[in-house]
C-alpha cells in the first residue's frame, strides 16, 4: 500500500511538468470609418469697440460690425482673436481646398455699398496680416488633406466717406470646402 500511494505523489509531480507553459485566446477588433468630409462654423463673433480684439460672441449667424461712422473696423484686431472659426474635417483620402467669397455688394433699400469694402485675412500678428478684398468668386482660404484644422478667419470693413448714411447695409459670404482646386 505505501508503493501505490508513492506512485500518486509521483504522478502529482508530474501533471505541472507536462502542462502546456501558456496558452492564448485570439480576440477579433473591427470597426467601420465613416467617410467625413464637412466644414462647421464652431464660432462666429461681431464688433466691438470695448471687447479685446474689437469681438464680442455673435447672437445670430451674421458678423455684425454694428451703427459705425466712416473708418475701417476689424473683427479679430489682436492675434488670438477671430470673425469666423471654421473647422475642417476629411478622411477622405482627398485633398481639400477652403474657399470663400461674396455673394455681391451691400444693400440697404437703394443705397449700396462695395462689396470689396469687406476684407478677410487669416488669424495672426495684426501687423502683418494679408488682407484680401471680398468679390464674388471663391478665393482660396487653405489646403490640406486628411486631418481636422481650424481656420480662424478676421473680418475688415472699410466704410468711405462716401457712403450714403442709411441703416441696415447687408451682404453674405460663402464659405465652400471642396476637393476642386
Amino acid at each position: 500500500m505505501k508503493k501505490l500511494f508513492v506512485c500518486f505523489i509521483v504522478v502529482g509531480f508530474l501533471l505541472p511538468i507536462i502542462a502546456k507553459a501558456d496558452d492564448s485566446l485570439t480576440v477579433g477588433v473591427k470597426a467601420t470609418i465613416q467617410s467625413v468630409f464637412d466644414v462647421t462654423l464652431v464660432a462666429i463673433y461681431d464688433y466691438s469697440s470695448s471687447g479685446s480684439g474689437n469681438v464680442t460672441p455673435s447672437s445670430d449667424d451674421t458678423v455684425d460690425f454694428g451703427t459705425r461712422t466712416p473708418g475701417t473696423y476689424t473683427v479679430g484686431s489682436t492675434s488670438g482673436t477671430y470673425a469666423l472659426d471654421v473647422l475642417v474635417q476629411n478622411n477622405t483620402g482627398n485633398t481639400y481646398y477652403l474657399k470663400i467669397k461674396g455673394t455681391g455688394d451691400f444693400q440697404s433699400g437703394a443705397n449700396t455699398l462695395a462689396l470689396s469694402n469687406l476684407k478677410w485675412a487669416l488669424d495672426g500678428d495684426p501687423g502683418s496680416q494679408t488682407w484680401t478684398d471680398f468679390t464674388t468668386s471663391y478665393a482660396q482660404v487653405g489646403t490640406g488633406g486628411n486631418e481636422e484644422t481650424h481656420y480662424y478667419l478676421d473680418y475688415r470693413l472699410v466704410i468711405p466717406w462716401s457712403a450714403t448714411a442709411a441703416s441696415n447695409y447687408k451682404t453674405e459670404t460663402r464659405i465652400l470646402l471642396t476637393t476642386t482646386p
